[in-house]
């Protein structure tokens, strides 16, 4: 039985709970900022972007409107961990950065990270759209 719910038995059946894919050390920041880096297989990251740090319809992004919870930061911080470990990326999120219901200078901000990464970061997902295509 998993230590952290009743509904899986880890040992035998992985699922992806909460608890599961987030690791014991990215934990508390995901609780502070509700994102979070894991790994997935050896030598390859999963990071989860919260993407309520771009919502335009966020009013308390007026506060600070590019890197309110230090987000941006942090993925630097783990980019650059990842480059230099020789890891590969994949990045996820919900609103995509650039539409727009993003707002344009954190997704500036966001494509400049990314394009420094480019080498590492091998794909990203992304929701929200509603729309079921694939850029």
């Amino acid at each position: 039985m998993c230590v952290h719910c009743a509904e899986c038995t880890f040992a035998v059946r992985p699922s992806i709970h909460l608890f599961h894919l987030i690791s014991f050390f990215a934990f508390p920041l995901f609780r502070r900022g509700a994102y979070y880096a894991t790994h997935l297989l050896p030598g390859l990251k999963l990071i989860s972007l919260n993407m309520n740090y771009c919502n335009n319809q966020n009013w308390w992004l007026l506060l600070n409107t590019t890197d309110p919870a230090d987000e941006l930061t942090w993925l630097i911080n783990e980019l650059q961990t990842s480059e230099l470990l020789g890891e590969k990326v994949y990045i996820i999120g919900h609103i995509p950065p650039g539409s727009n219901d993003c707002l344009q200078i954190w997704s500036q901000n966001f494509y400049r990270i990314v394009n420094r990464f480019e080498s590492t970061i091998v794909s990203q997902f992304y929701g929200h759209t509603h729309q079921g295509n694939i850029n």
